[in-house]
């Protein structure tokens, strides 16, 4: 296992006002702790089975799947999965998951205590993103290249229903508290907000340049989404789906995470090969801290109190303490 020490950019305390764009100060510190987990080639979605213990990462140039003990933090074994997996998804408490094949427009049901993939399921065209509904029976799926979102069965493992939404939709999250569904729209500048009852859009909220990744605090009811254009992250009040904050991180960010015990967000800055730790109770970025080559994905283990961040020139998962 390779380690990487990193330095932690702190900032100077910056009072926010709502809507306003906030511009860190950087002081270079040293971040002992952070290690280095070699997975497949062009790791991007990483996901933890909270149950296990066990992440799943995908590796987009390598048409597979890692399984992470995060006990250990050590592959344990690689599934083969299809055309550049780019996503993927747990059913929390169950034996199966989902990742999305970006070039085979299909996504694969894998069995969790098998290690190995049951069924292949055609879906949209580019399929980007997969968010599983923890308190039903359906993923939602973007489709990147038809600007839709596939609705897709995890009982029956079927595609049950199409929503349309905006211009080349990539990340989505599903709201813990609330039936609702939250999709990046990366050429619109929007996110579409899907009522996961009906399965339809119930409300477009404009944010930053090309939105990529989103996630959700359900305790503060706020959505985070990542500009990879705007080099900002924009907080959308998830109760009444408007625009609150505009907050500048580093380059090019794109994936994010969100621990809501300790209202921290920790965003990938694919350009910079930094994460930015946010908090989310001031909206201020309290840290930055050097990861490896170009990080895509983020995942948080609430329980080890650890982040896992996946760099997609590396080949690895780099992992460190929570800020």
């Amino acid at each position: 296992m390779r380690s990487y020490i990193g330095r932690i950019l702190c900032l100077s305390t910056v009072l926010l006002a709502l809507g306003v764009t906030l511009t860190p100060v950087h002081t270079l510190l040293a971040a002992p702790g952070i290690t280095a987990v070699p997975v497949g080639a062009g790791p991007t979605g990483i996901v933890l089975n909270n149950f296990t213990g066990l992440a799943y990462v995908a590796n987009s140039s390598a048409n597979t799947m890692s399984v992470l003990d995060t006990a250990t933090n050590t592959a344990r074994t690689t599934i083969i999965v299809g055309g550049d997996p780019l996503s993927t998804a747990v059913k929390q408490g169950s034996s199966f998951g989902y990742v999305v094949n970006h070039d085979a427009n299909t996504v694969a049901v894998f069995d969790t205590s098998k290690n190995n993939v049951i069924v292949t399921v055609p879906v949209g065209r580019g399929p980007s993103g997969v968010a599983e509904n923890p308190y039903g029976v359906s993923a939602y799926i973007t489709n990147s290249s038809d600007d839709t979102v596939s609705v897709f069965n995890t009982q029956s493992r079927t595609v049950v229903g199409t929503i349309v939404v905006g211009s080349n939709p990539t990340g989505v999250t599903l709201n813990p508290n609330n039936p609702q569904a939250y999709v990046a729209n990366s050429n619109d500048n929007t996110i579409s907000v899907i009522n996961t009852t009906t399965n339809s859009v119930i409300a477009t909220v404009p944010v930053g340049r090309t939105p990529t990744g989103i996630a959700v605090n359900g305790t503060t009811q706020r959505a985070y989404i990542t500009n990879s254009l705007g080099n900002s992250v924009t907080v959308v009040d998830a109760i009444a789906n408007v625009n609150v904050a505009t907050i500048s991180v580093g380059n090019n960010p794109t994936g994010i995470a969100v621990d809501s015990k300790t209202q921290r967000a920790y965003i990938a800055n694919s350009d910079d090969n930094t994460i930015s730790v946010f908090d989310t109770n001031t909206n201020t970025v309290i840290a930055t801290v050097l990861v490896g080559s170009k990080p895509t994905g983020v995942m948080v283990n609430p329980k080890t109190k650890l982040v896992y961040v996946t760099n997609q020139n590396d080949g690895t998962v780099s992992v460190l303490p929570e800020q």
